[in-house]
C-alpha cells in the first residue's frame, strides 16, 4: 500500500490565514511536519513562495528555501533556524534565512509551501539564486520523486 506524501503545520492549517507572528516583521518560521515519502528518498527541498506577487514586483516573490534536508528528518518545529545537515538558499529579500508575508496593504496574499521529496542530493545547487517552485520543478523534475504542498493566506494589517 502507497501512502499519500502530505505536509501539515501546527502554525496554520492548509488554506487559512497565516498568523501576524509567522508574517514581517517578526518572522517566525512556521512548524511543518510530512509524511508519506517514497521509500527511496533521499533528501528533501522545501520552497515557500508568493506568485500574488507578481502584480507587485513582477516575478513569484520566494520566501523560503532549504536544500538537501535528510531523508530521516519528517518535520521542523516552529522558530528553528538550523536544519541538521541542509543547505539554506537566499530568498527575495536576499537573505538566507524564513522571511515571513509581507504583502502591500490591500488583497490578501496565497502563500505555497512545498515539499520535494527527492532521489538524489542537491549538492552544487545555486544557493544565491531565489528558487520559485515553478523554477525548481522544471530543472529538477526528473530529480522529484513525489512533492506535497500546503498553503496559507496573509494580508498585511
Amino acid at each position: 500500500m502507497t501512502s499519500k506524501f502530505t505536509i501539515t503545520s501546527n502554525s496554520f492549517k492548509d488554506g487559512e490565514v497565516i498568523k501576524n507572528i509567522y508574517a514581517c516583521p517578526e518572522n517566525r518560521q512556521p512548524h511543518f511536519a510530512w509524511k508519506g515519502h517514497p521509500e527511496n528518498t533521499k533528501c528533501f527541498a522545501i520552497i515557500m513562495d508568493d506568485a500574488d506577487a507578481i502584480a507587485v514586483v513582477g516575478h513569484i516573490f520566494v520566501h523560503w528555501n532549504v536544500f538537501n534536508i535528510p531523508s530521516t528528518i519528517t518535520s521542523i518545529n516552529e522558530g528553528q533556524k538550523i536544519i541538521e545537515g541542509s543547505t539554506i538558499g537566499v530568498n527575495h529579500f536576499k537573505r538566507k534565512d524564513y522571511s515571513g508575508p509581507c504583502p502591500p496593504k490591500g488583497t490578501p496574499h496565497t502563500y505555497n509551501t512545498s515539499i520535494y521529496a527527492l532521489n538524489r542530493s542537491l549538492e552544487n545547487i545555486d544557493t544565491e539564486t531565489p528558487w520559485s517552485r515553478m523554477k525548481f520543478e522544471s530543472l529538477f523534475k526528473p530529480d522529484i520523486l513525489n512533492v506535497a504542498g500546503i498553503t496559507g493566506i496573509y494580508s498585511s494589517p
